[in-house]
């Protein structure tokens, strides 16, 4: 046993203190509500399996902490008194979210649902020590910003990313080795830092704010500059030992010719940016803007773009079609470049279907390809941690 499920079994051993139980019914309460947003104490008290009396008691002193408040009644289905919905409010506290990207950072002052208050774009160089006085200028500066009182900061990237020890051991895209980011950002800020990949904090994500709602097994895929998947079983967020785990640019798949290439050679943006090149689409030098700017334009060579992102899709689903082999799971999120244009999700689709025939094909949906959802994966980070 590992050193963390000793710590989890030692704590579901112990008897916890009243006002441990008192705090831990208080994260529960409000982590349902934002999970859920408003709801009655009554509605409360039986999804928690908490006495009505306990509910009541705990929503009167996060209420007056300010983190909740009543909403406006509403009749209910049986006789009696209206009932009055608890919500949370979310400006009561903030976060600072950072998501380091191959070529820009963004940050932003996040609320309890995750709303950015002020959002930050910068590039940077790529090297460790121009993106580390990045990222600790800008959270400095949105610290400063802030209104109601700093849960925390929350940093996530690409690549093999041990949470406890906030090191980037390896990032492909960045050429990273080692980088103990935790520790020079705490540092340079004076704060604690909370590190994270990607993939996971966007699974967390999910779960807190209802992208996979409905789903206790899903997978989280993320394929941008990054080829990498976060899988959540049980409602639970997997991570192996030092964080291991997720990554899928190694993972073989067909590239389009007959063969087999690795994943980063053939879903990545990297990969589609090199294809858009070879091919004349797009002058050397283009970004991955560039090719997607070039779909969506009336253009000769937008049809030839459009389907080097519809391809880069199916070859996606195909990719992803093992993990729904391997766990099960009833639903993927695809996020980042793969899905930055909705046509794409047919063809992910199919990739899956053509790699898996006569088998369902698991529920897909997606998020967004925004600097909104980077910060905000990068706030549950503190989010969760809190509650």
């Amino acid at each position: 046993m590992n050193l963390t499920a000793a710590t989890r079994a030692q704590n579901s051993a112990r008897v916890l203190r009243p006002t441990e139980v008192r705090g831990t019914n208080s994260s529960a309460i409000l982590r349902l509500l934002i999970e859920n947003g408003p709801m009655p104490r009554a509605e409360i008290s039986t999804i928690l399996g908490l006495s009505q009396g306990a509910v009541t008691r705990i929503v009167a002193d996060l209420a007056e902490q300010g983190l909740v408040e009543e909403g406006a009644s509403v009749s209910a289905n049986s006789p009696g008194r209206p009932r009055v919905p608890v919500g949370i409010i979310p400006g009561s506290r903030l976060s600072v979210g950072v998501h380091i990207g191959v070529r820009f950072i963004h940050a932003a002052l996040t609320d309890l649902n995750g709303e950015a208050a002020e959002s930050r774009r910068i590039e940077h160089d790529g090297t460790p020590e121009n993106v580390i006085a990045l990222c600790a200028a800008l959270i400095d500066e949105l610290r400063a910003l802030a209104t109601a009182p700093l849960l925390g900061i929350g940093v996530i990237s690409g690549g093999w990313v041990e949470p406890e020890t906030g090191v980037i051991h390896r990032h492909g895209p960045l050429d990273w080795h080692d980088v103990p980011l935790r520790a020079e950002l705490m540092r340079r800020t004076g704060l604690d830092v909370l590190v994270e990949t990607s993939a996971r904090a966007h699974a967390v994500a999910d779960i807190l704010y209802g992208n996979a709602h409905g789903h206790a097994d899903f997978a989280h895929v993320f394929i941008g500059h990054v080829v990498e998947a976060s899988l959540v079983v049980g409602g639970r967020v997997h991570a192996g030992p030092q964080g291991l785990g997720g990554a899928l640019a190694s993972w073989v798949v067909d590239d389009g010719t007959g063969r087999v290439s690795t994943a980063g050679k053939v879903v990545s943006d990297g990969a589609v940016i090199a294809k858009a090149e070879a091919s004349g689409i797009v002058p050397a030098g283009s970004s991955f803007e560039d090719v997607l700017a070039l779909a969506t334009e009336s253009a000769p060579e937008s049809d030839a773009a459009t389907a080097l992102l519809h391809e880069r899709a199916y070859r996606s689903g195909q990719l992803t079609a093992a993990l729904t082999d391997l766990v099960g799971i009833s639903l993927l999120i695809f996020s980042s470049g793969v899905v930055s244009l909705e046509s794409s999700i047919d063809h992910i689709r199919a990739g899956i279907e053509h790699a898996r025939p006569g088998l369902p094909v698991p529920e897909i949906r997606t998020e967004a390809n925004l600097g909104a959802t980077l910060t905000r994966a990068a706030s549950s980070v503190v989010l969760t941690t809190v509650l």
